[in-house]
């Protein structure tokens, strides 16, 4: 058995074509993104090869230092718990629940 290492493709199709992340999760090992739509060419772009913590990291630095707005405010954060609830039931597993404080 061979392991290659992880793999993180992610896929969008359409009806104008597919574009394809190899790498979504992790984009500074793999920046590209490849867009194909029929009777084209492959378009292939580089899109950089920050980590998204450098990313996460400047938002939050922006808004500390010049009141910038902050995208992941309570309301993001509610909606993102909910969808990963759904995606836990919809895989027949039971929603976590909050941790307990000691």
């Amino acid at each position: 058995m061979a392991y290659a290492g992880p793999r993180f493709a992610l896929t969008v199709t359409g009806s104008a074509g597919e574009v394809e992340c190899p790498m979504f999760a992790v984009p500074h090992e793999e920046d590209s993104l490849a867009w194909r739509r029929p009777c084209h060419d492959t378009v292939v772009e580089h899109l950089g090869q920050r980590t998204s913590y450098t990313d996460q990291l400047e938002a939050f630095a922006s808004a500390a230092r010049e009141g910038a707005p902050v995208v992941t405010d309570i309301d993001f954060s509610v909606a993102k718990m909910t969808m990963v609830d759904a995606a836990y039931v919809m895989a027949g597993m039971e929603p976590r629940q909050p941790a307990r404080r000691p």
